[in-house]
């Protein structure tokens, strides 16, 4: 084979391009794409539009690393008609046998690869803002759940001094809590929330990382999501709602650091030049896409953008999960099959502060039903006649 002018780029002399005519271009392409990797060619991965006068970013890279491999005190960056390059180039793609399938491989520029750790450093930027930004909303949050429980407690202490019930089972109270949680800032909470719950991903979006994972040989996902990301391991939530506020760091750090080795793993991927690594996406745009929260309804909502939860809103939180355990206690406490408030030992006045403590708390709570729930499952009684 022969050219008819140089192919490339004048490498010292600040990458000018050569003559590169398109069929020239052909011929070294063809050249590269016969060689295996490990000589230093391109295995068929070259397949860029070819355009006349413009040795193009793929091929550039592609005569860089055959040079780099075979005349690496050289560094011309082009490729000269009769010259040692082209010489070697021929030679070398007669061998065909030692051409291997690897799959694809991917090639980049210099400036591509600065390029690339430039939007992994935005990327980074983003995750950071990010993680501070849910770390403090979900505190707000596990303040509200922390002193919601307190104050059923306290309802329930006193009404457990007056006569016996039963406390909500562990099991359910997350459930319970939500059940008037809905709506705008609502639906966020409530799907962190039920997310939080079990060892999986609050942040569901950082599941979508996957696709841009760094592949090893035969094309299976290595580094954090390897062995479809069955060793990550997420710090769940507790189960009573006085330490959640203790472990919203843990939670948070233990998500986000998905997304902090994955950025790492690609910045090292592209400094090693490893060919088996897709870098063509930006990890700014993706990294942003994959940190939102989704609500159970409505369109997401990135971290960094969650609405804030100011003094009324918390308050508001917190009675919304007091209604859903106020209405979920009050029908297992059994206060109408009460023995002691039946006649004749009737304890008529034990029945009185029972129901004045029940319908305080629930108007205090703001609990619509407050009335009719307390009159079903804690009717009033009249007063005993004295005893004959």
């Amino acid at each position: 084979m022969s050219l008819r002018a140089r192919v490339g780029r004048h490498t010292n002399e600040g990458g000018r391009q050569c003559q590169n005519w398109a069929d020239d271009q052909q011929t070294v392409t063809d050249l590269l794409n016969r060689m295996a990797v490990n000589n230093g060619g391109a295995a068929g991965s070259l397949n860029a539009r070819i355009r006349q006068g413009i040795c193009g970013d793929d091929l550039y890279a592609a005569i860089v690393r055959f040079e780099a491999r075979h005349f690496p005190k050289q560094r011309n960056g082009f490729v000269e008609p009769g010259g040692a390059m082209l010489k070697r180039l021929e030679e070398l793609a007669k061998q065909n046998a030692n051409v291997v399938d690897v799959g694809t491989i991917f090639v980049r520029s210099e400036q591509a690869k600065r390029d690339f750790l430039d939007k992994c450093n935005l990327a980074g930027g983003i995750l950071q803002e990010s993680q501070l930004v849910f770390t403090a909303w979900l505190s707000k949050i596990s303040i509200s759940y922390g002193r919601a429980f307190e104050s059923h407690a306290k309802m329930v202490e006193v009404v457990n001094k007056i006569r016996e019930t039963e406390d909500l089972a562990a099991e359910v109270l997350l459930t319970l809590a939500l059940t008037f949680v809905a709506g705008g800032v609502g639906g966020l909470v409530g799907g962190a929330m039920k997310a939080a719950k079990a060892s999986d991903f609050m942040v569901d979006g950082i599941k979508d990382l996957s696709k841009f994972a760094v592949k090893g040989i035969g094309g299976a996902e290595i580094g954090v999501f390897a062995n479809k990301g069955k060793g990550i391991q997420i710090s769940g939530m507790p189960v009573s709602p006085l330490e959640w506020q203790n472990s919203v760091n843990a939670r948070v750090t233990s998500e986000m650091a998905v997304v902090a080795k994955s950025i790492n793993e690609w910045r090292t991927a592209v400094m090693n030049d490893d060919g088996r690594f897709d870098s063509t996406f930006d990890p700014a745009v993706e990294v942003d896409k994959a940190l939102v929260r989704k609500p159970d309804q409505g369109k997401a909502v990135r971290l960094k953008e969650l609405p804030p939860l100011d003094d009324d809103a918390m308050l508001n939180l917190q009675h919304q999960f007091e209604q859903g355990w106020f209405s979920g206690w009050i029908p297992q406490a059994k206060f109408a099959g009460e023995r002691s408030f039946t006649y004749p030992n009737g304890n008529y006045n034990g029945r009185e502060l029972t129901r004045n403590v029940l319908l305080s708390y629930g108007h205090g709570i703001d609990f619509d039903d407050t009335n009719a729930l307390v009159d079903k499952y804690c009717p009033p009684i009249e007063k005993p006649f004295p005893p004959r």
